[in-house]
Order: C-alpha cells, then structure tokens, then sequence
C-alpha cells in the first residue's frame, strides 16, 4: 500500500510548518475529537450492515448507453478538449456498482477503459461508498439516493508552465446546481484523487455548503483580484480533506494529528507553488493573480481554513449556523497569521511536490 511516504519525508524536511505546534492544537480540539470518534463508530456499523450488488450489463445496449451519457455528460466547461477526447475514444464498457446502507444509496456507474490498471476499482468504489456513508451519518441525512458517473480520464493534475491555472489543470468533478431529480448527478471525470473529489462533490450534492454560495463578496477587495472566488469551494475543500483525512485514519489505522499535518504542510506548499507562478512575493502582489476556474478559493481559501481548524470547526461545522458574513470575517483574520508561510520561495527537487495539483499528499492503493 503506497501512501506517498518519499514526498512526504521530502515535505518534512522542509521544515514549512512546525510539526508539533500544529499536532498540539489538534490534540486540544474537542470538536475534531468529537467528529473523529464518530465517524469511527458509524463505520463499524456500516461495515456490518452495507449491502452491495453489481451489475455488469445495466443494460441492453451498453454501447448505446456510454455514448448517450457521454454525450451528456463530457460537454461540461470543466472538462477540457484533452480529457474529452480521451474519454470519448476511449471508454469501452461501464458496470454498475449499488451501495445501500439504512435509507440511503450510492449507485456508482463506473465507465471503464480496455486496460484494466486505467480504471477505478471495485475496492476504491467500495471505500468510496463507506467515506459517502460514514459522512451522512455524520450529518444525520436520511432517504438519500446518489448517482454517480466515473469517467476515469488518466490524465494528472499539473501546475501549467506559464498563467493563468484552467480546469485542465485542477478540475475532476463537478455537481448540477439542480432539485430536480432527474438532473441532480455527480460526475467525475479523472482516476486520480477520485475517492477526494467524490466527497468534495458529495458535499455540493448535499448542500452542505449552499449558504456560502455566492460570487459577490469582499475578499475580491481584500485580495484585490478580478477572479470570482466562491467561498463555497474552499469550505468544501477544507471539509473534504478533513473527512477524507478522518476516514483514512480509521481504516489504516493511522494517527489522524499525522496525516492532517502532512495535509496541511502539502497545502501551504500548492500556495508557494501557484504563487511562484504568479510571480507574487508578496500581498501587494496579487492583483497578478487570474485563473479560469475555482484555483483560488481551491488552494488558498481552503489553507486559511486548514491554518486554524478549530476555529474553522466551530463556526463551520454547524453549516446551518454559518453565514457569508462570518466566513469571510474568519477568513481576513486568518490571513495575517498565514502570510509569512506563503511567500516562500522553495524547491524541492521534486517533480511531483513541484508541479502536482493533486487534493492530496496521499495516494493509497486500496
């Protein structure tokens, strides 16, 4: 099982954030303890009462059905020419994976290359719906039923070359803004980080996040940048790491303190990362930045998040609670405490921590 030990010893010796400082405040937050114990208890009993089924022929036609889902499907702004063409020439069959667990199902459709090592596995899947289960226990959903579309493009998440960052560097899901029924979805369309843009997208189907999503609000002042930032996202992204990060720790047996603070340090270092490539050094600097997505609110919001999780905790957890207002007010306070760690200038003569626009340190084989 790799979980990416060598980029994170390299991470490590970079020495961008105290180890034990950070590992001592996670030891003092009585929420995150809260949280992690149960996440560990609903999983033992989903373990013990999951159902599972697969079908290999969902229907008569699968050739029929590829071609009319990926019509439908791969014509998103998020998906660029380059994946849309691997995919649309290359996909050649698709199985159906249904997970019920109480009330609630996940149905996986999962589209399928020729070679086999190119595709998501039933084991990933698998973790998967256990990581979807476990986190609407979490949050007390009942009667919920999901479907989810698996295109596994194998193509890398990479810092470009040159401005601005563009959903083919950074983009792998994406979730219809949608009540009805027929038109709500989740799509995924990259292998890798898969099981991290599946709960990423399983908050957005959930609308956990709904009350942060705006395209209006003043860090474009505080920032000075022409981009949309949508808060949403970085929420998301900060809760995703968070529960990935928690479920990873209870199924291989994992300190969570460890892995939260290899997250953190691989987070702070995609914000050195994209900065370089900006040529921003400092605050005054970033009206420099431009990207054509959700970059922004992806790497940095997710970091000033991650840089005080209890706080974060507190007034996030709760999403019912949390306003736009008090999300950014959270945000601008955090940021003068974040600034000296994101400016550094580092290279660590790695092609992978260098360029990698990954969610993820981590890169489990189930």
């Amino acid at each position: 099982m790799n979980k990416n030990n060598k980029y994170i010893t390299i991470l490590e010796k970079h020495n961008i954030y105290d180890k034990q400082i950070f590992t001592q405040s996670l030891e003092k937050n009585v929420m995150l303890q809260s949280i992690y114990s149960r996440l560990k208890k609903s999983k033992k009993h989903i373990l013990d009462t999951i159902q599972f089924k697969v079908n290999k022929y969902p229907t008569i036609n699968n050739s029929s059905f590829i071609q009319e889902h990926i019509n439908k499907h791969l014509e998103s702004f998020f998906i660029s020419d380059i994946i849309r063409t691997q995919l649309t020439t290359g996909i050649r069959n698709v199985h159906e994976y249904t997970f019920t667990y109480g009330t609630n199902t996940l149905t996986f459709y999962n589209f399928l290359f020729s070679k086999h090592k190119n595709n998501v596995t039933c084991n990933q899947l698998s973790i998967m719906a256990c990581y979807g289960f476990m986190i609407q226990e979490l949050y007390s959903f009942s009667n919920v039923d999901i479907i989810t579309y698996i295109y596994p493009s194998t193509y890398k998440k990479k810092i470009p070359l040159q401005p601005p960052i563009t959903p083919n560097n950074i983009n792998s899901g994406y979730t219809p803004l949608t009540d009805i029924k027929k038109d709500k979805f989740i799509v995924l369309f990259r292998k890798e980080d898969v099981e991290n843009v599946f709960v990423h997208e399983l908050i957005h189907y959930l609308k956990i996040d709904n009350d942060l999503v705006t395209s209006t609000n003043t860090l474009h002042t505080f920032f000075n940048i022409s981009n949309t930032i949508l808060i949403n996202e970085g929420y998301t992204e900060m809760l995703t790491i968070l529960y990935v990060s928690l479920c990873n720790s209870i199924f291989l047996h994992l300190d969570y303190k460890d892995i939260l603070y290899h997250e953190y340090i691989y987070s702070l270092s995609r914000c050195n990362k994209v900065l370089q490539l900006y040529s921003i050094q400092s605050h005054s600097d970033i009206h420099k930045w431009n990207d054509e997505t959700n970059a922004f609110a992806y790497i940095f919001i997710k970091t000033l998040c991650f840089s005080k999780l209890d706080l974060f905790l507190q007034l996030g957890f709760n999403y019912t609670a949390l306003t736009i207002d008090i999300f950014i007010d959270f945000l601008q306070n955090q940021y003068p405490i974040l600034e000296p760690f994101l400016f550094k200038t580092i290279n660590f003569k790695s092609s992978f921590i260098d360029k990698s626009l990954k969610k993820s340190i981590y890169d489990i084989k189930w």
